[in-house]
């Protein structure tokens, strides 16, 4: 990775062998690695993940990893990257939900990281996203301003969430808000606890990438 211009030390993980550390926290560590090598040639959301999945595949010597999009059909809303071990490749170990943070967005769009029909982390607080996941991700492509924004204005939307929630049925507290790991010059990584209607808990570890 590139030089930290700000560094937050992680719970412990990041100093153990590969082998020793938990398989979610390794397709992390993987994850976060392809996205380092992504170029903004195109600014779509889909076109954007496709090109991290194929960078996946082209990265890894022996192969360890499957990356792949996961099918969307209009009954059911899926998660865009299911993360599979070549121990078990047709059971996901990992998901991610991939977001554009652009501030040229519309306003119906606005808020899309965290609320709405396509909102990221009201899919996992509804059940729609790592059911039966302990750990997932979200992955944002930061278009526009930079990560201490993004991260601001993120945290101030659920702030109001958690005095008057958009949606009656999900409670908002301060474990949404998102937490800073550690930072690059073109990573970052938080963290962020949910509880989800089925009233299990969720974790989330965000993988924001700098494409200005």
């Amino acid at each position: 990775m590139q030089a930290n211009n700000k560094t937050i030390k992680q719970s412990g993980f990041g100093s153990l062998p590969d082998e020793d550390k938990p398989l979610h926290i390794l397709a992390i560590e993987f994850v976060e690695d392809i996205l380092l090598k992504l170029i903004q040639d195109d600014e779509r959301e889909d076109a954007l993940t496709e090109k991290l999945i194929q960078l996946s595949i082209f990265n890894q010597n022996p192969v360890r990893w499957a990356l792949v999009r996961e099918k969307v059909n209009k009954h059911k809303s899926s998660e865009d990257i299911g993360v599979s071990h070549k121990s078990n490749q047709h059971k996901n170990i990992f998901v991610f939900e991939a977001k554009r943070l652009d501030s040229k967005l519309g306003k119906s769009r606005e808020k899309e990281y965290i609320i709405g029909e396509t909102g990221g982390i009201e899919r996992f607080k509804r059940d729609k996203h790592g059911k039966g996941l302990p750990h997932a991700g979200m992955i944002g492509y930061v278009q526009t301003d930079d990560f201490d924004t993004w991260k601001s204005k993120i945290n101030n939307w659920i702030d109001k969430e958690i005095i008057t929630s958009t949606s009656p049925e999900l409670s908002w507290i301060i474990d949404d808000k998102l937490i800073e790991r550690n930072q690059t010059l073109q990573i970052v990584k938080y963290i962020s606890t949910h509880n989800c209607i089925s009233k299990k808990q969720i974790n989330l570890t965000h993988l924001w990438v700098k494409l200005i």
